[in-house]
């Protein structure tokens, strides 16, 4: 059986209680604190555990790259998302079930497809400064990461907007998200473009013509 009055699951609850206040008086910058961390932790992981770089190969430059984004682009967005533009769109639905089916199809469709556009074309700008090359990236990815986006956020947007209080929403998204950004981060990064070091240089290497 399980003590919950340990001192270690009264930290957590002291933590939690917290965290929760922060959600609620200071919504967004909590969420744009949570974000960073999620993906700074996502990027480790992808490294880490799916590429097997060593400690000596780790790129800190993609790791804050995706932070700074998430952090600054993705928490935002998500907060504007939720809070104000999605219950607008579905507020003339009365009926619950309506209700959460529209707000699923929104999410998986105009959230996700803005969301993956503008996110794909700022880690790629950020990485290459090459405003075509980003948008570039962003036509060869898009169909691909959108199709899984929705096989794996349609479970979670429904329990999403189902259960969850408005301003766990993005907390909800962002734990769920660990394992969506693990994704992205491979799937954004492991390009044949990549042919030096990150941290060596962060401009895309130009072959010379052969002759």
């Amino acid at each position: 059986m399980f003590r919950f009055d340990l001192p270690i699951f009264k930290l957590a609850s002291s933590l939690f209680h917290k965290y929760n206040n922060l959600l609620l008086t200071k919504p967004l910058p909590t969420k744009m604190a949570t974000s960073g961390l999620i993906s700074i932790l996502a990027d480790t992981l992808c490294q880490k555990v799916i590429e097997k770089k060593s400690s000596q190969d780790h790129s800190l430059t993609r790791t804050l790259r995706q932070s700074t984004v998430s952090c600054l682009y993705g928490a935002p967005l998500g907060h504007l998302w939720f809070g104000s533009i999605l219950p607008v769109l579905v507020r003339p639905l009365t009926f619950k079930p309506v209700r959460v089916i529209t707000s699923v199809i929104l999410d998986n469709t105009v959230l996700s497809s803005f969301s993956i556009c503008t996110g794909v074309f700022l880690l790629e700008f950020l990485k290459y400064r090459d405003v075509q090359g980003s948008v570039d990236s962003v036509k060869s990815k898009f169909t691909t990461i959108l199709s899984n986006s929705m096989k794996f956020w349609c479970l979670v947007s429904s329990v999403n907007h189902t259960f969850v209080p408005v301003h766990y929403k993005v907390l909800v998204g962002n734990i769920c998200g660990i394992f969506w950004q693990v994704y992205m981060s491979y799937t954004i990064n492991a390009t044949p473009k990549e042919i030096v070091s990150e941290d060596e240089q962060e401009v895309p290497v130009k072959l010379a013509p052969s002759l």
